[in-house]
């Protein structure tokens, strides 16, 4: 997943109407990935709108971020995986990576 979002981020870019089916592939991803590929997931969602040539943000995204960020939590919440909601926190609000936008990482943290 994460190597299909790392390679064909401009594709993604090039055709709005994707960004909502990756988006809910990253939010698959993430409720029902292993620790190890869970943070590179996530820098994927927070990281994608930065690149060249990638989709912009918009308000429509980051609502789709908050909400992604709400339904992947709430059901982390739900089946008590409470290592992974750790990792989300540690990852989206305290760590800060260069190539995080700004944007996707106020709409994660509404969420959150």
């Amino acid at each position: 997943m994460w190597r299909l979002l790392e390679e064909e981020y401009q594709l993604i870019g090039s055709y709005g109407e994707l960004i909502s089916d990756v988006l809910a592939g990253i939010g698959y991803a993430l409720s029902s990935s292993v620790n190890v590929l869970y943070v590179r997931i996530l820098d994927s969602l927070l990281g994608i709108w930065g690149k060249e040539g990638g989709p912009c943000g918009s308000i429509t995204h980051g609502l789709m971020i908050l909400h992604l960020v709400e339904w992947v939590l709430s059901s982390l919440i739900n089946f008590r995986c409470f290592e992974k909601i750790i990792v989300f926190a540690c990852e989206s609000l305290e760590i800060s990576k260069a190539n995080y936008v700004p944007f996707a990482i106020v709409m994660s943290a509404a969420g959150v």
